[in-house]
């Protein structure tokens, strides 16, 4: 910070880009699973932790939560993916940027298009994916899209009002009666 460099200016001058792997591990165990080894956790359900994704696929991880051997296990992780399914990774590499989804994101709203979204806010339960229908992008806020999820009834949508929304969007589940 006593150099004038921008600290974060490593993550997108020279078109240089982030890309959150957690997303792409879940859209692999979403969609595309074979040839990965999934570990499940003590509750039957599938773990993508890291420290127990890594020694399941071969990938030496032995101190794991130390900084440089989660990078190492990460980036080799991210290799499996690309070998096991080079399709699915070259799709979500493609999409990493905000300007490629965006543009897929209009793409979809002018076709009525559906749209797949991973997440973990889906759960293991749903396998962290859920298919969406774009509606428009927020008035407000360009940043965000307004879908409805095609796995609920939009009957229970039609006389709620925007506070009310609101309020929801950030309950948590076991807090919401069916919605």
């Amino acid at each position: 910070y006593r150099n004038f460099y921008d600290p974060y200016g490593y993550s997108w001058e020279n078109n240089n880009s982030r890309w959150d792997l957690l997303t792409l591990v879940r859209a692999a165990y979403a969609l595309r699973p074979e040839g990965i080894e999934w570990p499940l956790n003590a509750d039957g359900n599938v773990s993508l932790k890291l420290d127990q994704l890594a020694p399941a696929n071969s990938i030496e991880h032995s101190n794991a939560h130390d900084a440089m051997a989660d990078v190492y296990a990460s980036i080799a992780m991210a290799r499996k993916i690309k070998t096991q399914q080079p399709k699915l990774y070259q799709y979500t590499f493609t999409i990493r940027s905000k300007k490629a989804l965006i543009d897929l994101v209009k793409t979809a709203l002018v076709n009525q298009a559906m749209l797949v979204h991973v997440s973990g806010m889906f759960g293991a339960e749903n396998r962290y994916v859920r298919w969406v229908y774009p509606l428009a992008f927020h008035p407000e806020n360009a940043n965000q899209l307004i879908a409805w999820r095609l796995d609920t009834n939009p009957e229970q949508w039609r006389d709620i009002t925007a506070e009310s929304i609101r309020e929801l969007l950030y309950q948590r589940k076991d807090e919401l009666s069916g919605e």
